[in-house]
């Protein structure tokens, strides 16, 4: 039997639970790391095969989704939406899609329309990743001295861009 950590996200009254490791397989059985989404019920689980553990980054980024995820609407005094359900897992697959344990943890950052912003700036370069509330994803990556580069579309379309960026930083 594989091994697996998995976590349950529960976004009720706006703010996660606690992440939860355990250590036998989901009842789903996915193939690899996956992340499912239940809207209805305002739950994201969230299943990594072969580990045995959550990432250490994981906790740091559930605790700062869920203070962007607490904001209200108009939270920037500029009628900016609240955070979309949808918008935060985007969020939390592009990072189990690229992070890993030696990645530098973006800064998260709420956009006035219900996405989320992943920010990476180092001295050579700064890279933005805007999950969209439409399940979609939104690059712009510049190296200093460069011209930008932007690019969009769904999540799972950009990885292999997103992670030679990445590299990059």
């Amino acid at each position: 039997m594989a091994s697996y950590a998995a976590a349950t996200l529960d976004v009720w009254d706006r703010g996660f639970g606690a992440a939860t490791d355990w250590l036998s397989p989901p009842k789903l059985r996915p193939t690899g790391t996956a992340t499912t989404t239940r809207p209805e019920s305002n739950e994201v689980s969230i299943y990594i095969k072969g580990a045995t553990r959550l990432p250490k980054w994981f906790e740091i980024a559930r605790d700062a989704l869920n203070a962007i995820s607490a904001l209200p609407a108009d939270w920037n005094s500029y009628t900016a939406r609240q955070v979309e359900f949808t918008a935060v897992a985007g969020a939390v697959e592009i990072l189990l899609a690229v992070m890993e344990e030696d990645t530098l943890l973006p800064t998260f950052v709420p956009v006035a329309n219900g996405g989320v912003l992943l920010e990476w700036h180092t001295s050579t370069a700064d890279l933005e990743v805007t999950a969209l509330p439409n399940g979609r994803a939104r690059i712009v990556f510049e190296k200093v001295g460069g011209d930008a580069i932007e690019i969009e579309g769904l999540p799972q379309e950009l990885m292999g861009k997103l992670k030679a960026f990445l590299r990059e930083i």
